[in-house]
């Protein structure tokens, strides 16, 4: 069709070549196809530019009608482009379709393997063995064993037997929180005693300590650890 309106092909760039390009040359002229895609790029993109620069000028009503021509002839080059690179790309895809569609259904078959044998590693084994940690983690003795081993073989000196009239001081146990608390029990229980009986020395003493906190701050009497 453009060649009977004599719409002229893009610079570098024409239908035998993009024919060349689909496939009729073999791998050893990919520069040659290299080269004309490189053409076709660059054609494209300056066509794009003088799209750009007519598109100013069409919409003007003193506009002369080459201009308009000029832009719909760059304008059908530009689509004449586009519409290479379209067919290029589905002659290429019907190739490569034409080409899956030979291949015999029957030489395509799923491998099967055969099943792995179970197998144990050898430090695995070790490890389940021993406690179930892969190494002595519970203790193989105890405390009074060990003892009866290192007394046989020297090295601790033997028990000595415990008399059971001992006149020795008899030793017990003391927890000194519970002695701490009943001192403060005590303390206390006496205190409330003297507040109930009304003793002059104890209401002597809280009234001072009542002037003394009214008179001083809380805190006041902290130097900050400075002499």
């Amino acid at each position: 069709m453009c060649t009977e309106y004599s719409v002229p092909f893009p610079a570098g760039v024409s239908f035998e070549k993009s024919n060349q390009y689909a496939g009729h040359f073999s791998l050893s002229d990919s520069s040659h196809n290299r080269e004309v895609k490189i053409a076709r790029y660059k054609s494209k993109r300056a066509l794009d530019e003088r799209l750009d620069e007519l598109a100013s000028y069409v919409d003007q009503p003193h506009t002369d009608e080459e201009t308009k021509r000029e832009f719909s002839v760059t304008l059908v080059q530009r689509w004449l482009c586009v519409g290479q690179d379209d067919i290029i790309s589905l002659q290429n895809e019907l190739e490569l379709l034409s080409k899956g569609n030979c291949v015999d259904e029957s030489d395509v078959g799923v491998a099967v393997s055969k099943p792995f044998r179970p197998f144990i590693i050898t430090r695995s084994a070790a490890q389940s063995s021993v406690f179930g940690a892969g190494y002595p983690s519970l203790p193989t003795l105890t405390i009074e064993q060990f003892y009866d081993q290192q007394v046989a073989a020297g090295l601790l000196p033997p028990p000595k037997p415990i008399p059971q009239n001992s006149s020795g001081p008899v030793v017990r146990l003391i927890d000194p929180s519970a002695e701490e608390y009943e001192a403060k029990e005590k303390k206390k229980a006496n205190q409330d005693e003297l507040e109930d009986a009304d003793d002059p020395d104890m209401l002597s003493k809280a009234r001072s300590f009542d002037d003394f906190k009214d008179e001083h701050r809380r805190g006041s009497g902290n130097r900050m650890n400075r002499a």
